[in-house]
């Protein structure tokens, strides 16, 4: 006779440990061989500083935008120059491209990079960069609401290499992967002043995101947690711009020198509505199917449009989420309101990685079938401009799309039109919670 003991709960728990084990594994190697690949292609590629930048070496090149935005900017203020003089940081140093109007808090944040040579501050940025994909991926599942595991943890970094806004933070050099990890800090610990105003100050670094993020966190009535970011960002941007008054003769010309660069930025052919093939906002996005530049009052009234109308849909609460969590409408909202109020390029594409989990979660888990629905249609339509290649000069000239054509116009314009289709469902979906929230609409008994 045989006796069969059956799997006690010491075994069943050991195989679990065991099954995630391998899983972490399979995830870590994968996060790996994909930053490994990046890494040593964009490190082979990479813009040398008396290699001048043209609109050739953009597909050439990489770490373009480290170069002109970070690396340089950080040594001309070590110079005791001010970076944000166009004509004077252009001349006296080997870039192809203004300093981005940035707050001066970049100069003291990326202040070590300044102090190595090229090569070696360009490769101990791109490792921080992974690094933070790292970090990030971690805050969009505690975002979400869901286990932390290194296996998902991986899992998701490895979606952010491979997504095409992934690819061109890693192979530009640029510093949205920084600002993400701000955001999402932001959001998770929003009722948490301390925490959530350093996420905020973080993200303040790019005034496009910490503006309307002011804003809006003001208008959901988290003063404190604006307040702290504001107070973060305020802090550290002085630091530096007493030294850039010095170092530019006085107040006056330290301001006219911040206009005359943002101008000089907002006119060169990546930057400008009419022509830019990666503009994601809003305004880019019209600029480029108009041909025109609609200019800064178009934009001013977008911002308020858009701005307003969030506001109002979140503070009128019927978004919320319990717990003192952000529900992932709520999410979604901010993020998508932040990349289409103010100007964007297609690397800022990776926040919407914020609230994709959430509705992911949205869509397995709730037992509304509408609700089900609408959770599937959002992660389509963030999906699609994380993953859409057609942007992708390179394949772009494969089918033959011609630069300025009708069909290049409305191949780059895929991924705003996509996050404003997101953003119109979300305002639909919060138009119709406070509908039946109102208690005149509910019918007479």
């Amino acid at each position: 006779m045989s006796i069969h003991f059956g799997d006690g709960p010491e075994i069943q728990a050991e195989q679990s440990r065991y099954r995630c084990l391998l899983w972490t594994a399979a995830a870590f190697l994968l996060f790996v061989s994909a930053a490994s690949f990046q890494s040593h292609s964009i490190l082979r590629r990479l813009c040398e500083p008396e290699i001048q930048s043209t609109e050739a070496e953009r597909g050439v090149c990489t770490l373009n935008d480290f170069r002109d935005a970070i690396y340089f900017p950080v040594a001309a203020f070590l110079d005791g120059k001010n970076p944000y003089d166009a004509v004077d940081f252009m001349a006296s140093y080997p870039v192809g491209d203004v300093f981005p109007p940035y707050l001066p808090m970049t100069l003291i944040l990326h202040l070590p990079f300044g102090l190595a040579d090229f090569r070696h501050a360009a490769t101990g940025y791109l490792l921080l960069t992974l690094l933070l994909t790292i970090l990030l991926a971690w805050l969009c599942l505690k975002l979400a609401d869901l286990p932390a595991r290194w296996c998902w943890v991986f899992a998701l970094g490895t979606l952010f290499l491979l997504s095409r806004p992934g690819q061109r933070n890693l192979s530009l050099g640029e510093c949205t992967v920084t600002v993400g990890v701000g955001v999402a800090m932001a959001l998770l610990y929003i009722q948490k002043p301390v925490l959530g105003g350093i996420g905020l100050g973080l993200a303040c670094y790019k005034p496009t995101y910490g503006i309307p993020l002011v804003l809006l966190f003001l208008a959901q009535g988290y003063f404190l947690t604006a307040f702290a970011g504001v107070c973060v960002a305020g802090i550290l941007s002085l630091c530096a711009v007493y030294f850039l008054v010095v170092h530019s003769g006085g107040l006056q010309p330290f301001l006219e020198s911040l206009f005359k660069g943002h101008a000089w930025a907002e006119e060169r052919w990546v930057s400008s509505p009419a022509t830019s093939p990666g503009r994601i906002d809003l305004k880019g996005v019209l600029g480029r199917l108009l041909q025109v530049d609609p200019g800064i009052m178009a934009e001013i009234i977008l911002f308020m449009l858009l701005v307003g109308a969030g506001a109002w849909i979140l503070r009128s609460g019927v978004c919320a989420g319990r717990e003192g969590r952000l529900s992932a409408r709520e999410i979604a909202l901010l993020v998508l309101l932040c990349l289409t109020c103010l100007f964007h390029q297609e690397y800022d594409l990776i926040m919407l990685f914020l609230p994709l989990p959430a509705f992911w979660k949205m869509a397995a888990e709730s037992s509304s079938r509408s609700e089900r629905r609408f959770a599937h249609w959002v992660v389509f339509l963030l999906a699609v401009p994380l993953f859409n290649y057609l942007q992708s000069v390179t394949i772009q000239n494969r089918l033959g799309i011609i630069p300025g054509s009708l069909s290049w116009r409305m191949a780059a314009s895929i991924n705003g039109v996509f996050l404003f289709a997101a953003l119109i469902l979300l305002f639909r979906s919060g138009m119709t919670l406070k509908a039946l929230s109102c208690p005149n609409s509910r019918p007479a008994s």
